[in-house]
């Protein structure tokens, strides 16, 4: 719905921040690049983003698992402040929030590098490094790309995090995922699994993406096949399954899988969902509550936002349903039209 001619300042500062960052397909990458170019506010993010992502770059030779945060923190902060020409753009990183209400500070661009490696302590028998794995990525802010000590990535969404248990890697590849991931897995010995609610997904070499529908887990198959569930039901490439709590699986195909990849490319795409499951999910993306009222939440809707602001989707969410949707002190509230 937002008009890609004219980009505004904040969209092109988030897009400019993910091609600097190396976060898109290269193919990707050169289009959106492109359009950057294409206004005078891009090109000055683009300037704006590379400046700082250069200043960053001694963060991306330190050695895995032997990260330090703090140190690398302030070796990132010195760069900015010895350098003229990065301390005016530091409001915009303070500041920034894009359409979506990304946060997009230092950490967003920081910690994609820095988070994930917690530990480096051997082990008691010195059978190699005790990582833990923790990533967070608050609501509001940009999606982060961090690669796993497995040598593994994870894209993770607004609002989700990801954890892993000490010897990640080494004794064990198993992850408790909190909101959205999309796993591009390295090939290993040991199985990687990842548990979402009480949905455990289980590669077989491939690609996929996780994320809650209500109480069960909605997983999308990009490449290779993953078995899930309590059946373990083998989810082939290019297919989309919603697996329950109990254990069913029910496959929903490629048109399923395509939208659901959707949220990679900054697009929220809904079909035939519950108010209630799209009103989740864009508070997490937002950072802001969006309240739904009972006689509204089980109401479905298909509906796709890519780059509009919060307050236009839940006004879109409002008029479509004839509702309408109400301030509140954590952000809004979708309510049932007037008698």
């Amino acid at each position: 719905m937002a008009d890609p001619a004219t980009p505004p300042d904040d969209v092109a500062w988030i897009h400019a921040v993910r091609v600097v960052a190396d976060e898109l397909p290269s193919e990707e990458a050169a289009r959106m690049r492109a359009w950057l170019e294409g206004s005078a506010e891009g090109r000055a993010a683009l300037r704006e983003a590379d400046a700082l992502w250069r200043a960053a770059q001694p963060l991306a030779q330190v050695t895995p698992p032997a990260w330090d945060t703090a140190a690398a923190m302030q070796r990132f902060r010195r760069a900015r402040v010895s350098d003229p020409a990065l301390r005016s753009p530091g409001a915009r990183w303070s500041g920034m929030r894009g359409r979506w209400g990304f946060a997009t500070g230092l950490a967003a661009a920081a910690l994609v590098l820095a988070v994930v490696w917690q530990g480096a302590e051997r082990g008691a028998q010195g059978s190699g490094p005790a990582t833990t794995v923790a990533v967070n990525t608050a609501a509001g802010a940009a999606p982060q790309t961090v690669r796993l000590p497995d040598g593994s990535t994870v894209v993770l969404a607004p609002g989700s995090t990801l954890m892993g248990a000490p010897g990640f890697g080494a004794a064990h590849r198993e992850l408790r995922l909190s909101g959205e991931g999309y796993f591009t897995v390295a090939p290993g010995a040991r199985p990687f699994r990842v548990r979402l609610q009480s949905v455990v997904v289980e590669d077989l070499s491939t690609a996929f993406a996780v994320r809650p529908s209500g109480n069960d887990a909605l997983v999308t198959v990009v490449e290779g096949a993953v078995v899930a569930g309590a059946r373990r039901d083998t989810i082939r490439e290019a297919t989309a399954a919603r697996v329950s709590t109990e254990g069913a699986t029910q496959r929903l195909g490629a048109d399923v899988a395509q939208r659901e990849l959707a949220w990679t490319r900054g697009t929220l795409a809904f079909d035939e969902a519950p108010l209630a499951e799209i009103a989740e999910r864009i508070a997490r993306w937002s950072g802001r509550t969006v309240e739904v009222s009972p006689e509204l939440a089980r109401r479905r809707l298909t509906v796709t936002f890519s780059g509009e602001g919060l307050q236009e989707m839940v006004q879109v969410l409002a008029t479509t349903l004839g509702g309408r949707a109400e301030i509140t002190q954590g952000g809004w509230r979708l309510v049932g039209a007037l008698p």
